[in-house]
């Protein structure tokens, strides 16, 4: 005989913060125990906190949009591993339908591969923006008020802490405003746009996003893609820019499209210019010894001068000096560019 259970973890992208906080905020109130990752975690801690408390909870909530799954084509997203976690376990899988979307779209049809293929099978219900109060109810009763055979898996005291303290933020966090639900629903309309190539469309969509919503680091780094695509690249980079000021972490994480949004920093730069300028020096001088010593050669058989021609006038010290520079110079610029790219690519915490 199954038991109710009201244990619920919710798996969102990280861009639908604002509805992963709203639906979390009703459950608690409603006395569910409910677990997302409102704040981001340290990488070392984020696997075993992640995959521990999908197997300690029966109910797995996934938030579906048109952007959420663009990146599921990755085996190593993290949105994507919580969903095949929770098939694994068996979880009571509940897709949360949200800005119109569907899975017959082509562009996440795509993604849905492997495992995720799945996804399509469960009941999900539809969440929309002015009926959020009516669809939480009807979660409540028809899709979580059920009896389950799930076996939970106890977390560790370590990751129990880290729970409540996640928890703890995300009850001091102020409940969600209307604005907030319209500027993710404009959001995800730009993405639709986006993807159909529809650009000013899209431009419209996430510009009206970052207007109802300022800070929505994502509107403008989308915004900031879409003008690039269109050849604004004064724009763009305003855009990216405003993206990294608003969230660098989410900034030093988040690819799409090939670019990478991670700021290289002026030691790097520095150190690149010395390196470029030292070799280039070093091969003057270089070449500045060949060409006169070819000189001497080419005047000598011009003058028909018996015997070899007089080398005492070329500057053999030209030849080491030219040759150290461009050494240097290149270790410099290899170093700096080392660093550039290290920086570049690497993480601060896990990130969905």
């Amino acid at each position: 005989m199954g038991r109710i259970e009201k244990t619920v973890f919710i798996s969102y992208r990280r861009t639908n913060l604002p509805w992963a906080l709203n639906i979390y905020q009703y459950l608690t109130h409603h006395n569910y125990d409910t677990f997302f990752d409102y704040e981001s975690i340290n990488s070392g801690d984020f696997e075993q906190v992640i995959i521990g408390n999908i197997k300690a909870r029966a109910h797995f909530l996934v938030l579906l949009t048109p952007s959420a799954l663009e990146r599921c084509v990755n085996p190593e997203d993290w949105l994507r591993r919580e969903i095949e976690t929770a098939l694994d376990e068996k979880r009571n899988i509940i897709p949360l339908f949200l800005e119109n979307f569907s899975f017959s779209s082509p562009s996440i049809s795509k993604s849905l591969t492997g495992k995720l293929e799945k996804l399509k099978s469960y009941n999900g219900l539809n969440v929309p923006t002015d009926y959020f109060q009516e669809a939480m109810e009807r979660l409540c009763t028809r899709f979580l008020d059920v009896p389950l055979e799930a076996v939970l898996h106890p977390i560790s005291q370590d990751v129990q802490e880290i729970v409540e303290g996640q928890k703890d933020a995300a009850n001091k966090a102020a409940q969600v405003r209307h604005e907030e639900l319209s500027a993710q629903e404009w959001f995800e309309r730009g993405y639709v746009f986006q993807e159909a190539n529809s650009l000013d469309d899209a431009i419209r969509c996430y510009t009206e996003a970052i207007r109802l919503r300022a800070d929505f680091a994502a509107a403008y780094y989308n915004r900031g893609v879409a003008r690039r695509a269109k050849g604004d690249l004064n724009g763009a980079t305003q855009d990216y820019n405003k993206a990294v000021q608003l969230d660098p972490d989410y900034a030093q994480t988040y690819v799409k499209r090939g670019f990478e949004l991670q700021p290289i920093g002026l030691f790097p730069k520095l150190l690149v210019l010395i390196g470029s300028v030292l070799t280039i020096v070093g091969f003057g001088s270089f070449a500045y010894f060949v060409i006169s010593f070819i000189g001497l050669i080419f005047n000598s058989i011009q003058s028909n001068q018996s015997g070899p021609p007089d080398l005492s006038g070329l500057q053999f010290s030209l030849i080491p000096i030219g040759a150290g520079l461009m050494i240097i110079g290149m270790i410099i610029f290899i170093i700096g560019g080392g660093m550039g790219v290290m920086r570049m690519l690497r993480r601060k915490s896990a990130k969905k």
